[in-house]
Formats: structure tokens, C-alpha cells, sequence
């Protein structure tokens, strides 16, 4: 096992590198006699920028030298830097002479330019290898796993550098220090930054990942420094105990409790996509008591059909059931589904499943409209990866995954279970061959989960996987859907985005991402269980007005983030505030626009306001309405029409009712005591009643409060 290693070298520093003499000397109890090829030389490759995608790693390569993405390829690339060409990269009688290390020192010519100086360990250990043969080395060593020390760096302060130590285990019992070895990379450098050797300097304070890679192997690890000296965690239940202790170790003060009119309108925002009646909003604005029924109010919305059509509406998106791709019949079908699941709480994995395996006609299984979005199976493989386990596996499709620990192996294996399967016409059917080769052996390869070994053998190889896909074995499932539902309760995700969790993107709270993940398993992968526990914690009532203790957190849920309205639920709420409606049924009655069930029923308003159009990932921070929205409920003529229709009701109520009222329907609260005075001498002022009726609605929809659920 390499313990340490020494270069040392003889000859003029300033000297022609072909007459440079490199003499390794291993300080190493019974170490190779050489850098392995594998172990030592890809990843000085990688460190020196030589096999990244912008240069020889490219899918051509460059100038003519192809080496695989950061060294996934070992086989290959021993022979384009040892054979390929006769050997001309590489002089093993004379090392300093070697294409390898002239172009990478400048020494010759290279649009690359400069990687490599002479003298320094990343030349030495090339020079080393050369001079020992470039012998192909020990192709049975596997990496299995990549540990990093320390795992978290939280300082008090900004300022502090910390040497990190990387550690690869190889998987028999031998492990190896790789800290020089390894790459280094931080996605927030002004947090925390990190050097070529590993070390770590805290620059501000705030949170920010630092991500390592060796190989094939990645890891990451949060660093950075508190925003004000830890405060003593009040030990709390369930989810709040890790929400809480982590914003207290960080310095955070947590913004105060929602008022109980504020709450109430999230909850009923949140768990069924409407504003709450005014007599409620009423009732708790005007309670000198608070809210104390809160509890029955969560089981009152969760047992509502709204609930089952808000939250199915959101499956949809994910699961992209559109009528343009499926066929209105079956997409309406499949919408049906979701909701009647929702509705009876049934098990997400039990859908999953159903989706995955369904076979026949789409109206007896209608989750197989899954199989419409795409018929290649490389595709289908890329949705099943991130509608079900919240995972890009598209650049593993032509390499090794350079962020993940996906291989391309992986990704052909996975694709492989749906070669077979394929919709035709309104059915889905078993084809009795299909198979998916490997773009390098352009050999079969077997059909395998996605990362985890391959499948036992099967009639139909969709079954094995969904069993194995929804199960314990595969924690993707559990901790990608645990993840979007906490993000569409409290804003955002855990870990973000939602559709990427990989090791290097780690989560902003560990121990709060394992307590959601074991409170969603502990409710048997259903919904309810896991919203009822998250709408009942402290954590979710919070205020989310920000202190100047918090106003710099974006990440820990020291506050309820204040999320714009999804286009649908926007739309009800003007409809509901105006007491107009946008759509009917065939008996005319008014519908809901979260009622519908072709979700791309035509509807400009709905255009601009925006909605998912399920033709791809639809992630709610991406559907706002953006400046097309805002010109719209400013001027748009569908708002003018309700504003019009909703004045022309209200023009025989007193001024002090009208102002109550309006604020009620579109703000649900009851307006403050200086609201009250600036409408009463707006409405003294010589004006048409009605028109100014408009002005005060068009006041309220159009503002942050209204069209923020916070």
C-alpha cells in the first residue's frame, strides 16, 4: 500500500528536459516499484486538465490524441498514451524526451498550453511511470469507495484553512491516500474555496459544497462558517429536532410564528391549491385566541377532493401525463388514476410500480402512458431515472457520469429492462426481442438496476426492476420523492435541484434530509403521513418575513420561503377572489382550473400565468408567469372582465363591507386599521363607484401578497 512518496530528481533544474534524469525513490514499505497506471497516472491526467471534456477528453479529442472523460476508459487510454502511433507519446529510454511530457511543459508546441511544470510531483510521477516501461498495471484493483476527512467544516469564523485527507478503498482489504491524487472543485467559492492539493479556506459565512473526485469515485462534503456564534439547540420532535439544531449551530435565529391568518392561507395553498373561505379567514383574523384548530383543519383539507386533485395535478407534471404525447383519451385516463391514488392514499411505490410494469390497454393500465413519452430505450431509461429516483443519468449515455458515481455501463444496463417494451397504439406489449448494445464492444448487454448489479432473470424485466427500484435496496426512491414533497410545503428542496441527487450536490441538512426520507418510510411511502408531519411541525409555521438574524439564509428553512403561485392555483385564486369562473363542465356547471382533466386544456390566461406543459422537467421554481404574467393581471383583458363583473356585484355594499369583503376573498385576512382609513378617503373622493371598486381589487391581485403563497 503507498503510504507516502518521494520524488527526487538529478540534473540541472534549467536543463533540456531530454537530458532531465528522473529517479524515483518510494519512501513505501513494500509499495509498487512504479506509479500505477490506474491509480497514479489517470488521475495526474485529471488534475493537470488533460483528459476534461474541453480538451483531450472531448468526445473527438484534440490535435488527434483521444483520451476517455476523466479516465474512465483505463484500458483504452494505456493504449492511445503507450501504443497508439507506435509508443511516439512516450520514450522509455528517454522519459524527458516523451511527446507526454514535452507538449504538457510547453517544451513542444500544444494548444493546451502549459499543464505541467518541470519538477513538480504531477511530472515526476509521469517521468517515474515512463522510465518503468509505462507498464499497464494491476487491471483487477476496483475502486468501491472514496472517504474524505473532514466530512463537515462548520468554523465560527470566516478565515481558517483546513487540509482535507482522501482516502480510496479499493474494496480487498487495501485502501490507499489519494489526497494528492484526487480533483477538487467548490460550487460556492465565495463560502468556502478549495486549492489543487485539497485545502479548504472558510472565506464568508454561509454553507457551500466542496466536492472531491478520484477515479471513477465522488464525494463531497459541506464547508463554511456560522453567521453569528452557535446558539444552544432546543431539543425538539420529529422533524424539527435536526431543522432546528442545525439552524442553532449556524447562528440563525428562526423567524417568529406565522400570524394564524398567514398559516391558514398556506395550508389551504398548500394542501389544496385554494384560498380558504372568507368566513374562516374571518373567523381566525378577528380571534384574539389564535388558532386552535389547526390540527383539524390539516385532516379537514386532506380528506377533501381538492386535495386529491391539487396533489395529482403535481404528479402529473412529474410523470409529464400530457394529451399532446399520450392521446387525450389515455392521458385523461391516466389523470383519473393518480387522482383516485391520491384520493385513497395509496402507497407511491404502489403507483410506481404500477406505472413500470403496466401492460395492455391504457385504459385498464393507464400508468403505461409512461411508455408513450419516449420509445427509445436509452429515453425511457433517463425518465424512469429522474421522474422515480431523482437522477440525471444522460451523461452516462457516451462516458463515465463525471459528477456521479454512474458508469456507462450502468446507463446501458438500466436501458436494456425497456428494450422490450414498447407502446403501440393505446397498448402496451412485450416485444420478444430488444436488446441495447454498448457503444464501445457494440455487444448486448444484460439488463441490470442502475448502479446496483444485475437483475434476476425474468419474462417480463420490468418486474424485477420495479421491485428492486421501489425497495429499501434502492434509498433513491424513498429520498427523491421525500425531497420534492418537502420542497412544494416549504419551498425548496432539501437537496436542489429536486431531479439531481448525486454525491457531489450534497444535501444543505443532512440530518433533516434522513428524517423526512425515514418519516415518508415510516408511512409506507404514502403521502398524507409524511404532509401531515410536515405542516404540523414548527418548522413549517414559521413567519416568512425575514430577520436581520436569517435574512442572508436561502437554505436551512430559517423562515418559510415565499414561493409565486403555480399558474393553476393562480388562477382559481383570481377566479375565487372575483367570484368568476374560467371553465365549466358540459352541464355548464363552473369548474376549477385544478379540476381539469387535461391538464393542457386550452387557456391563454393559463399560458401566461404559467403552467407545467409536461414536455419535459418541470420543477415549480420554472412555471411563474415572469413579466408576461405581471402585464397580464395588470392590463390583461381576462382580468379587466372579472374586475368588471366583480364591481358591478359589490356596488350596493357600504364602504367599510366592501374593503372587509375584498380584503377576506383575495388576501384572506381582515384589513389593518391604516387600510381602512386610505380606502375610506379614496372612495370619499368624486369618482365613479365602480371604477373605483376596480381600483381597490386590482390593487389587491395585483399584489406580492396575492400572488405569493408565504
Amino acid at each position: 500500500m503507498i503510504q507516502s512518496r518521494k520524488i527526487s530528481w538529478l540534473g540541472a533544474g534549467g536543463a533540456a528536459i531530454g537530458l532531465l534524469s528522473p529517479r524515483p525513490s518510494f519512501a513505501v514499505g513494500g509499495g509498487p516499484a512504479s506509479p500505477d497506471f490506474t491509480r497514479d497516472i489517470l488521475p495526474t491526467l485529471a488534475r493537470a486538465g488533460c483528459n476534461v471534456g474541453a480538451c483531450h477528453g472531448a468526445a473527438t479529442g484534440q490535435g488527434g490524441f483521444h483520451l476517455s472523460l476523466l479516465g474512465y476508459d483505463a484500458g483504452g487510454d494505456w493504449e492511445a498514451i503507450a501504443r497508439e502511433l507506435g509508443g511516439r507519446r512516450v520514450d522509455i529510454a528517454s522519459p524527458g524526451q516523451s511527446l507526454l511530457l514535452r507538449k504538457a511543459t510547453m517544451a513542444a508546441p500544444h494548444g493546451g498550453g502549459k499543464r505541467l511544470a518541470v519538477g513538480d510531483p504531477s511530472f515526476a510521477r509521469l517521468a517515474a511511470w515512463i522510465r518503468a516501461g509505462a507498464p499497464r498495471g494491476d487491471t483487477r484493483e476496483r475502486l468501491i469507495k472514496l472517504t474524505v476527512q473532514p466530512g463537515e467544516i462548520l468554523d465560527a469564523q470566516p478565515g481558517r484553512s483546513v487540509a482535507l485527507k482522501v482516502t480510496a478503498d479499493a474494496g480487498d482489504g487495501k485502501s490507499y491516500d489519494v489526497t494528492h491524487l484526487a480533483t477538487y472543485r467548490a460550487d460556492s467559492p465565495e463560502i468556502s474555496s478549495v486549492s489543487p492539493e485539497g485545502v479548504v479556506r472558510v472565506n464568508s459565512r454561509g454553507q457551500g459544497a466542496v466536492t472531491v473526485r478520484y477515479l471513477g469515485a465522488v464525494t463531497a462534503l459541506q464547508a463554511g462558517a456560522a453567521y453569528a456564534p452557535a446558539t444552544a439547540a432546543v431539543g425538539a420532535p420529529g422533524l424539527d429536532g435536526p431543522l432546528f439544531g442545525r439552524i442553532a449551530r449556524l447562528g440563525l435565529k428562526p423567524s417568529p410564528p406565522a400570524e394564524p391568518a398567514e398559516l391558514v392561507r398556506r395550508l389551504y395553498l398548500d394542501l389544496i391549491g385554494q384560498l380558504p373561505p372568507s368566513e374562516l379567514a374571518r373567523e381566525v383574523s378577528s380571534s384574539t385566541n389564535g388558532f386552535a384548530t389547526r390540527e383539524d383543519l390539516v385532516e379537514r383539507l386532506l380528506s377533501q377532493p381538492e386535495f386529491a386533485e391539487h396533489w395529482a395535478r403535481k404528479l402529473g407534471d412529474l410523470f409529464q401525463v400530457s394529451s399532446k404525447r399520450i392521446g387525450a383519451e389515455p392521458a385523461m385516463a391516466y389523470e383519473r388514476w393518480l387522482r383516485e391514488g391520491v384520493r385513497q392514499d395509496r402507497p407511491l411505490d404502489e403507483l410506481v410500480r404500477g406505472i413500470l410494469t403496466a401492460t395492455g390497454s391504457l385504459a385498464e393500465a393507464p400508468g403505461g402512458g409512461f411508455f408513450r413519452l419516449a420509445t427509445d430505450p436509452r429515453e425511457v431509461a433517463e425518465n424512469a431515472a429522474r421522474m422515480f429516483m431523482g437522477v440525471r443519468i444522460q451523461c452516462a449515455r457516451c462516458h463515465n457520469h463525471p459528477f456521479d458515481r454512474w458508469t456507462q455501463a450502468d446507463y446501458h444496463a438500466f436501458a436494456a429492462v425497456f428494450a422490450r417494451t414498447t407502446a403501440s397504439g393505446d397498448r402496451v406489449v412485450q416485444k420478444e426481442r430488444g436488446e441495447v448494445p454498448h457503444p464501445k464492444t457494440g455487444k448486448d448487454v444484460a439488463p441490470g438496476t442502475l448502479g446496483a448489479g444485475p437483475l434476476p432473470s425474468a419474462a417480463d424485466r420490468r418486474e424485477p426492476l420495479a421491485r428492486w427500484l421501489t425497495s429499501p435496496e434502492n434509498p433513491l426512491f424513498a429520498t427523491a420523492f421525500a425531497n420534492r414533497i418537502w420542497k412544494e410545503l416549504m419551498g425548496r428542496g432539501i437537496i436542489e435541484p429536486v431531479d439531481d441527487l448525486r454525491v457531489s450536490n450534497p444535501p444543505s441538512n443532512p440530518e433533516l434530509l434522513s428524517e423526512v426520507v425515514a418519516e415518508f418510510t415510516r408511512g409506507g411511502y404514502r403521502l398524507k403521513p409524511l404532509i401531515r408531519a410536515i405542516v404540523r411541525s414548527r418548522g413549517y409555521r414559521l413567519a416568512s418575513r425575514s430577520l436581520p438574524e436569517n435574512a442572508r439564509d436561502e437554505r436551512l428553512f430559517s423562515r418559510a420561503y415565499a414561493r409565486p403561485l403555480h399558474g393553476v392555483v393562480l388562477l382559481d385564486a383570481l377566479a375565487s377572489a372575483t367570484g368568476t369562473s374560467d371553465f365549466t363542465d358540459a352541464a355548464g356547471v363552473p369548474l376549477r382550473a385544478a379540476s381539469l382533466e387535461d391538464a393542457l386544456t386550452p387557456s391563454y390566461t393559463l399560458d401566461v400565468l404559467g403552467r407545467c406543459r409536461r414536455d419535459g422537467p418541470c420543477e415549480p421554481e420554472l412555471l411563474g408567469g415572469g413579466l408576461a404574467a405581471a402585464l397580464h393581471l395588470v392590463n390583461g383583458e381576462a382580468i379587466q372582465k372579472k374586475l368588471s363583473e366583480a364591481s358591478n356585484r359589490l356596488e350596493s355594499l357600504s364602504i367599510d363591507t366592501l374593503v372587509e369583503s375584498l380584503y377576506l376573498r383575495s388576501v384572506s385576512r381582515l384589513p389593518r386599521t391604516e387600510e381602512v382609513a386610505h380606502w375610506r378617503a379614496y372612495f370619499s373622493r368624486e369618482g365613479v363607484r365602480r371604477e373605483q371598486i376596480e381600483d381597490l381589487l386590482w390593487a389587491l391581485l395585483n399584489s406580492s401578497e396575492f400572488a405569493f403563497n408565504h
